[in-house]
């Protein structure tokens, strides 16, 4: 049987809200954009003017000037999730990562948020 005692979760501080992506589309407004997608705001790893100066077009530079990287975000929602839990990383038999935008896909993103979260000692698995 599978019990879930917990969740965590992260996110950048950089927002990017329908104003700023209606300054980047011509003949955009807020507005459309919101009918359009739903979506108020979003968040990102990349600053904003790194977003404006080059529309992300260039992936290995976003890499590169990224603040977080995913494995850095899960390691911050892992902790999370165990310390709601009341939880030690010996305590689980089980994480389950999901990652839409991996950096390599190997080592798989589960192993190198347990490498991360042993330098940073904190004790996830």
């Amino acid at each position: 049987m599978l019990y879930l005692h917990s969740a965590g979760h992260a996110h950048p501080s950089n927002t990017i809200s329908n104003d700023f992506l209606a300054t980047l589309v011509p003949h955009a407004s807020p507005d459309q954009i919101l009918r359009r997608f739903g979506i108020l705001y979003r968040r990102s790893v990349l600053a904003l003017s790194y977003i404006r100066e080059t529309l992300n077009q260039d992936s290995k530079r976003a890499q590169d000037v990224a603040s977080h990287t995913p494995t850095t975000l899960a390691v911050a929602a892992c902790t999370m999730a165990l310390e709601r839990a009341g939880l030690r990383g010996q305590d689980i038999g089980l994480v389950l990562a999901n990652c839409c935008t991996p950096l390599q896909t190997m080592p798989a993103e589960e192993q190198r948020i347990a490498i991360l979260a042993a330098r940073l000692r904190v004790s996830i698995i």
